[in-house]
């Protein structure tokens, strides 16, 4: 009896000892801190030009040309926003459609048109293209040419400029022309929506051959630019990243020939600091002279008016060319800072606002007849935070 009872309490003592051994896991307490990161910083530097004289004379945007191509976006489905994609050629052409635009091709959402439901019930769809507009932004006369399969509206900058709810839109007979003085708020000086929304009727056991869908446009913009020929070639844009665009494009200058340019340089999310080189030249023939006798003034255009206001200040002096090289400062992240260039070709008079040639044979001017000085101009951006003592490298550095 005593024997069973002593065997007992062991027993309990062992599974008491474990039971206390097993707890002490129990009382913790664990956090974590999860999916740290350490990305590195950017820097993206664009440039607008955002005015432009030559002699006294403004950059205009003569001419803009929009047309139905692959870079119209498809916006929208029976008004419901998609996410936008490219625009298709329609191929081939349905037989009834002998509208013809010249320069414009046939585009639709999807070619060809699969979907029963886009046949056989009433579906738009809607077209959107972006353009630049640098010329004036009232009195300029703008011509349109549509046709569609079925009925569209037209919208210039969210205002409506052409409807036609009719059926055979699509045919020589059925496409529109119209021309339009736009008034002030049509145009903007800058980027400017055109978009086109085209209803494709519902036919009944429709089909992709019976019953597609289709736009064709032609969008002509006439800045009513006079014959002045630096109108026609000069160029402004909005920020960017740099494509084929260019500040300076003149092949018949003289001596006493002035122009100004502003430029504006946008650096994003970081603080930098700016220079500007000239690298890249090229002199016809060589050695050439006209890069001696073409002169540059910089300053700070705060304002961006193309005009050095009593407060801005010059950024170096009088170079040519080849010592454009300049030091532009400090643009804050997410900001603008304009930026004024003069070029005189021949000497400056006072403030830099007139271009003293001197007469055709001072200072060898007569060498530099049908010379051609073609050039890159480049800027590079470099963070502000931990560069103390920042200088411009003496030579731009590679991309």
């Amino acid at each position: 009896m005593n024997t069973k009872i002593f065997a007992s309490l062991a027993t309990i003592a062992v599974v008491a000892t474990a039971a206390v051994g097993g707890t002490i896991a129990y009382f913790s307490s664990t956090q974590v801190s999860t999916n740290n990161i350490i990305k590195a910083g950017s820097i993206n530097l664009q440039i607008d030009h955002t005015k432009q004289t030559y002699n006294g004379v403004d950059c205009k945007t003569c001419s803009v040309a929009v047309i139905s191509d692959t870079s119209n976006m498809v916006v929208a489905k029976n008004s419901v926003p998609n996410t936008p994609y490219n625009a298709v050629l329609v191929t081939p052409l349905n037989p009834a459609w002998t509208a013809n635009i010249t320069g414009a091709t046939w585009i639709w959402a999807t070619n060809p048109t699969v979907s029963p439901a886009d046949t056989q019930n009433d579906t738009a769809y809607t077209f959107e293209k972006t353009f630049q507009w640098m010329g004036p932004a009232t009195g300029a006369v703008l011509a349109l040419g549509v046709a569609a399969d079925n009925s569209y509206a037209v919208m210039l900058n969210g205002v409506q400029i052409k409807f036609d709810n009719g059926e055979f839109n699509y045919t020589a007979a059925g496409q529109d022309s119209v021309n339009l003085t736009l008034a002030t708020g049509d145009l903007n000086q800058g980027t400017n929506t055109l978009s086109i929304s085209v209803l494709n009727m519902k036919q009944v056991n429709g089909n992709a051959g019976t019953n597609p869908g289709g736009l064709l446009y032609k969008l002509t913009i006439n800045g009513n630019c006079d014959s002045d020929a630096f109108k026609t070639t000069c160029q402004l844009w909005q920020a960017g990243d740099f494509t084929n665009q260019k500040f300076f494009n003149f092949n018949d200058v003289k001596p006493g020939d002035l122009g100004v340019n502003v430029i504006s340089l946008h650096v994003t999310s970081n603080d930098a600091f700016v220079c500007m080189y000239a690298p890249n030249q090229i002199a016809t023939p060589n050695p050439g002279h006209l890069a001696d006798y073409i002169k540059f003034y910089v300053w700070n255009d705060d304002n961006g008016n193309g005009v050095q206001d009593g407060s801005e200040s010059a950024i170096g002096g009088v170079d040519t060319l080849a010592q454009l090289n300049a030091y532009l400062g400090t643009v804050l992240g997410n900001s603008t800072k304009y930026l004024g260039i003069k070029w005189c070709f021949g000497e400056f008079g006072s403030n830099y606002d007139t271009c003293n040639g001197l007469g055709a044979n001072d200072h060898g001017y007569n060498l530099a007849q049908n010379d051609q000085l073609q050039t890159d101009l480049g800027f590079y951006a470099v963070q502000t935070r931990n560069n103390t003592g920042f200088t411009c490298p003496a030579v731009m550095p590679a991309q």
